[in-house]
């Protein structure tokens, strides 16, 4: 889960060259993005 996420993070943080995410690439990291918000809040709350 992580690994992906941190793929996307220095990509878009460090620009040099744009990546080509697909569309499933957005998909994922969404939903991946989701599932940590809400394990978050679930230990906070």
């Amino acid at each position: 889960m992580t690994e992906r996420q941190t793929d996307f993070y220095f990509t878009t943080r460090y620009p040099g060259e744009f990546p080509e995410f697909t569309w499933t690439d957005a998909e994922q990291a969404l939903a991946t993005a989701i599932r940590v918000e809400k394990l978050i809040t679930e230990k906070l709350f």
